[in-house]
């Protein structure tokens, strides 16, 4: 099982999954077209 929380919660869900549970994160960019991501 992979969970993926908004940015602000990942520490915190981080510290309360077990070993049979990952985290994923995901990034975003404001722009129209194309593939982009950003940074926090």
């Amino acid at each position: 099982v992979v969970v993926a929380p908004p940015f602000v919660y990942v520490d915190q869900v981080k510290n309360s999954l077990t070993d049979r549970i990952d985290i994923s994160a995901q990034n975003s960019w404001v722009s129209k077209g194309g593939a982009f991501t950003g940074e926090i």
